[in-house]
């Protein structure tokens, strides 16, 4: 009795923080880029080409993760560093321009951050 308890207490302390979240806000920009990763695969299917699906796949993964990291920050504490935050992303895409490398194929004309671990970034 006492362990179930125990358990129930765990598991509400772990969805508790999690209940206000806005889920279709989450699953719809989720679900767009598993389609978009169908896309690239099905464009890849024919061609030896780099596994951009799973490039996709991953860097929306990591986006996932950090957008999941930023919910939990009250809104308040990230006011406070909306300044410091406006300035890094400044800083950021002016250093593209200076550091960026262009794009190759049908990319050709845009500017990305050198690859990291093989994928291409952006600050944007």
């Amino acid at each position: 009795m006492l362990q179930k308890s125990l358990t129930q207490v765990r598991w509400k302390s772990l969805v508790q923080p999690w209940q206000n979240l806005d889920w279709l806000l989450l699953v719809l920009p989720l679900g767009l880029t598993i389609l978009g990763g169908v896309m690239i695969h099905s464009v890849e299917i024919n061609q030896e080409s780099a596994n951009w699906a799973v490039q996709h796949l991953i860097t929306g993964g990591v986006g996932l993760v950090l957008a999941l990291a930023i919910a939990r920050v009250r809104y308040e504490q990230l006011l406070q560093w909306h300044w410091i935050i406006y300035g890094i992303t400044i800083v950021l895409l002016v250093a593209v321009k200076f550091f960026g490398v262009e794009g190759l194929g049908h990319s050709a004309g845009f500017q990305f951050w050198d690859s990291i671990y093989s994928l291409l970034s952006s600050p944007s």
